[in-house]
């Protein structure tokens, strides 16, 4: 068959995307099982007339499902390489691994049953529907920017690292301080860090996940050899304490990792996601109230989905079973939430780290509180594999692998 005279063939459905002029077109025949791998697709790069002609092995610059080699391409020899959906090549031997953590909760302990007194609610139908039993409340003097502070001089410490050596600040964080200047620069003066970059990241409670997938990204392609992430959130300025719906689930506190440049991986992916087709699920109207709106059903059905979904991605990414996983740290939202999460993806839950009952949602502190929590008190240990998973506002969502080092 001509490379002029291209048809992209699969039995019965048309699940080949090709993107090329009409002259720069091979047929292939993908596969002789379509009903096996019905849900896969392929994005073809175009190769001029020559290249085919050489026979040139090619895999498509777009990710497609699967894994094995299948399909050749009639006149050139050319092989299609199957590439997991999640596995996005890196691009260089550098990789990056946190090396410290450091977190910090209000003093303030607000229960249940302190609740309970002003609003219509009980401590056991809060226990009951969200595992929490009680939360941190943010006091006058702690602004977003202090307790990130705070807890990044404790990352800092951890890990052995000078403030002026970092090369990058994110803050993740829906509950800023300021409109500006972002909470990332006031931490930069705090610390007294120098000749650093610095920069809010608003992602709701995937917001740490996608400054984490940043910061290792960055430090990958050589632009820098170390990031400060930060998760930082006063939510309990965001919520009507009159609404039981929604006033019960949140807390406050900072949670922060150091990342440095390593020759061998630490953050093995990290993947994100976000669909903003229907935001009013869950928001804060800005320009029309400032408290925290939530259709709790809603949420709950999509923060399984898109936690499951991003487990599976990442064990697909890595070519493991959720056997090997030594510890999975969710998005600390409502216990129900988490333990369906790890019984979808096989997970005992003897490996699941639990936050949420003491400190409620955080958003996006809820997944760096954990894991410090779980490296402080010894359960996370040298050479564990730790799969986080984050699903928030947006909707958003994000897998990330690590081995802690």
């Amino acid at each position: 068959m001509s490379a002029r005279n291209f048809r992209a063939f699969w039995s019965d459905s048309p699940l080949v995307t090709c993107k090329s002029r009409t002259t720069r077109l091979v047929e292939a025949i993908v596969c002789s099982k379509p009903h096996k791998y019905k849900d896969l697709c392929y994005d073809l790069t175009p190769l001029s007339y020559n290249e085919l002609a050489a026979g040139p092995q090619f895999a498509s610059r777009n990710r497609v499902g699967g894994l094995a080699n299948v399909g050749l391409f009639a006149n050139s020899g050319a092989t299609c390489r199957r590439l997991s959906r999640s596995r996005t090549p890196r691009m260089s031997n550098i990789y990056s691994r946190i090396v410290g953590t450091g977190s910090y909760l209000p003093s303030r302990i607000v229960t249940n049953d302190e609740l309970a007194s002003t609003l219509d609610t009980s401590d056991a139908w809060i226990r009951t529907m969200t595992g929490i039993v009680q939360r941190r409340i943010a006091g006058d003097g702690e602004s977003t920017a202090e307790m990130a502070a705070i807890a990044s001089a404790r990352a800092l410490g951890n890990a052995g690292v000078n403030a002026r050596d970092i090369d990058l600040i994110i803050v993740a964080t829906i509950t800023p301080d300021l409109v500006f200047p972002s909470t990332a620069a006031l931490l930069q003066a705090r610390l007294g860090a120098r000749n650093v970059g610095a920069f809010d990241l608003s992602a709701a409670c995937s917001g740490f996940m996608y400054g984490l997938a940043l910061a290792d990204g960055m430090i990958a392609s050589g632009r820098l050899k170390t990031a400060l992430v930060v998760g930082a959130e006063t939510m309990s300025r965001l919520l009507d304490w009159k609404d039981r719906s929604t006033c019960v689930l949140f807390g406050d506190g900072a949670a922060a990792v150091v990342l440095v440049s390593a020759k061998n991986p630490g953050v093995r992916s990290v993947r994100m996601h976000a669909d903003g087709s229907d935001p009013n699920v869950l928001c804060t109207p800005s320009q029309r109230s400032r408290y925290l709106h939530m259709d709790g059903g809603a949420v709950f059905r999509f923060a399984v989905r898109g936690l499951v979904e991003a487990g599976g991605e990442m064990l697909e990414a890595n070519n493991i079973t959720a056997a090997s996983v030594d510890w999975l740290i969710p998005h600390q939202a409502n216990l129900r939430i988490i333990e369906s999460c790890a019984r979808k993806l096989s997970i005992a839950k003897e490996k699941v780290v639990v936050t949420v009952d003491r400190h409620a949602n955080t958003s996006a502190a809820s997944i760096p509180l954990a894991l410090d929590a779980a490296v402080t008190d010894g359960r996370v240990r040298t050479g564990d594999s730790v799969l986080l998973l984050s699903v928030g506002g947006g909707f958003t969502w994000a897998g990330g692998l690590i081995t802690w080092a």
